[in-house]
């Protein structure tokens, strides 16, 4: 009797057992995140070439590419200083010959025209964009002015690319 009483038994509780159910309880919570504005700006070298004085013509052009990624529907603004030559403005930049103090002039400018010059004053003279989220190049447009009496050498100038946004 002891072993046919466990088996019936369990056979009758088993059934009971497994239709309680355990108790619950929720809650809820926020998930949040703040994207901030944010740009990361660079910049190609603006290579001139060969500048030669005795065309007198003839100007000489040259581009370089500035990189801006900005998050998007980022407002920013890129702008260009006079660089270090002396007596240079944002207007009438000048490269310095590595191996003396002759200055060679030069201007950069927003447009392929090379009308419109490139300068750090905002809402002046400053490329204006929004961001995409992805790498968007503004192209540089420089321009070497025919007719400067330079000594040969190869003349230098360093450009300070500031983004604003």
């Amino acid at each position: 009797m002891k072993t046919t009483f466990r088996p019936v038994l369990l056979a009758i509780l088993l059934p009971v057992i497994a239709t309680v159910q355990a108790a619950t309880s929720t809650t809820t919570f926020e998930v949040t995140a703040t994207v901030s504005p944010g740009c990361v700006i660079s910049a190609t070298n603006h290579d001139f070439g060969i500048y030669t004085p005795s065309s007198l013509a003839d100007n000489i052009n040259g581009t370089n590419v500035i990189t801006a990624t900005c998050t998007l529907s980022t407002l920013y603004d890129i702008g260009l200083d006079a660089g270090i030559g002396t007596g240079a403005t944002v207007a009438s930049r000048r490269m310095t010959r590595t191996d003396g103090t002759e200055t060679l002039e030069y201007s950069l400018h927003q447009t392929a025209d090379r009308l419109v010059v490139l300068g750090n004053t905002l809402g002046v003279d400053v490329i204006s964009a929004i961001g995409t989220g992805l790498a968007v190049d503004h192209t540089v447009f420089g321009k070497i002015p025919a007719g400067q009496n330079a000594p040969a050498g190869t003349y230098v100038d360093t450009v300070t690319a500031t983004i604003t946004f």
